[in-house]
């Protein structure tokens, strides 16, 4: 039984199944400019509003993640 687990975990982890953890930005009462990519393997945290500018583009890959704080700092 233990063996099988042991080679479950490693083709899980091998195929990426098992969800790597994500590196955080926190997006303070920014404005975005320029065309702008937000990547699925980044949790991004908004603080405050977040405005995309006239004109510019903001691109959210499938499966980010993106939080708001409920009372901005």
């Amino acid at each position: 039984m233990k063996k099988t687990v042991l080679i479950l975990m490693t083709l899980i982890v091998a195929f990426g199944i098992l969800p790597v953890a994500a590196q955080q930005v926190t997006v303070t009462d920014a404005s975005i400019t320029g065309d702008t990519f937000w990547t699925a393997d980044t949790e991004y945290i908004l603080n405050g509003n977040v405005y995309v500018e006239d004109g510019e583009t903001l691109t959210i890959e499938a499966g980010t993640v993106i939080k708001a704080l409920a009372t901005p700092t």
